[in-house]
């Protein structure tokens, strides 16, 4: 099974050519999602499917490509920034593969944490550890957990986490985010790519935010949308003291370990650091540990007598408190970090946006 998947994404990711045969039967269905797709936004697009509007203002952040492009670290930069207007705002995510996903619930009051990791899901719970007076509320259908919101916490904004693609819940500001480097990936859909749906769904969204972004913006986007570019770049730092200068690593011995979508790009984040990585573990995205995966961490750090084991924070949030490691866990947690420029067009631009919302 790991082989066929390592097959898919040499196809995918354009490593390789790959095998003829599976690569026309990964664009058969390709073609077969593109009809789902285009016929599901068809129908929210002449409004043959009903969209459902909270009473209060709607912020989504989502993309088009399956895999990591930084929606967590938005959604929580949104959520403090509208706080920092002097609203009162709550995140409505899906969470995904967690308890609540199918029933809805509170994971955070914003007060206290209302859940474990197994019933929020990685991506709420580590949002949830993370802010303080914001509530967080998981659950499949973000309308019902919308209106809990607003009735239990009285919230007058709602951050819709990974919402592009959920059309009917009404938005007031649709933000989409897409990896600078290659924000489409080989521009197919899915299974033969990355993309959940065409590139001209672009043009749902009220601004696009480009992750990762190091260079002038391409002509080729601008040409996709006429909606406002901003470019932001991923700012580690490290959780629990974000003062802490990441260069007492430099020259350490390390191990590090990730379950996310992009494990490759948390290596070459702690690679940056200068740290001397001796053993790189990967695990599948929302990967749920096991004592035999501990273990394994474990004694790859003792092999090396290393000085630490390093992180996500993502991943340490599913880490039960009677672990104890080799070493002490460094855990890297991400912030979305804008030019000074694109920081203040950004923030006006959500500031003027929300004073002309009409919930």
């Amino acid at each position: 099974m790991k082989k066929i998947k390592n097959k898919i994404e040499a196809i995918i990711t354009d490593k390789n050519n790959g095998s003829f045969f599976l690569k026309i039967f990964l664009s058969a269905l390709s073609l077969l999602y593109k009809f789902a797709v285009s016929a599901n936004n068809f129908l929210y697009k002449k409004k043959i499917r009903q969209i459902k509007k909270l009473p209060c203002v709607v912020i989504s952040a989502g993309n088009i490509c399956a895999g990591g492009t930084g929606k967590t670290p938005l959604v929580i930069y949104l959520a403090e920034l509208t706080q920092k207007l002097g609203y009162k705002p709550a995140i409505v995510t899906r969470g995904y593969k967690g308890g609540y996903e199918k029933k809805g619930g509170i994971v955070s009051d914003g007060k206290k944490i209302c859940a474990n990791q197994k019933n929020a899901g990685d991506e709420p719970f580590m949002i949830a550890k993370r802010l303080k007076n914001i509530p967080v509320i998981a659950g499949k259908n973000r309308y019902k957990s919308g209106i809990l919101a607003i009735e239990r916490f009285e919230a007058n904004i709602i951050i819709l986490d990974d919402g592009f693609q959920h059309q009917k819940l009404f938005r007031d500001i649709n933000l989409l985010l897409a990896d600078d480097r290659k924000p489409f990936g080989n521009k197919k859909l899915l299974p033969r790519g990355i993309l959940r749906e065409p590139i001209s769904s672009v043009k749902r969204a009220d601004a696009l935010i480009l992750t990762r972004a190091e260079n002038l913006i391409s002509e080729n986007i601008k040409k996709i949308t006429a909606s406002p570019i901003f470019k932001s770049a991923h700012a580690p730092f490290i959780i629990k003291n974000k003062k802490a200068n990441i260069n007492f690593l430099k020259d350490k011995k390390a191990i590090i370990f990730s379950g996310i979508a992009k494990n490759k790009e948390f290596y070459k984040t702690v690679n940056k650091f200068g740290c001397s990585i001796k053993s790189f573990i990967e695990f599948e995205d929302h990967h749920k540990y096991q004592k035999k995966d501990f273990e394994k961490i474990n004694n790859a750090a003792k092999n090396i007598n290393a000085d630490f084991i390093i992180t996500t924070e993502k991943d340490y949030v599913k880490i039960p408190a009677n672990i104890n490691f080799f070493c002490k866990p460094i855990i890297i947690g991400i912030n979305i970090k804008f030019t000074d420029d694109n920081l203040q067009n950004f923030d006006k631009f959500i500031e003027d946006k929300l004073k002309n919302a009409k919930p």
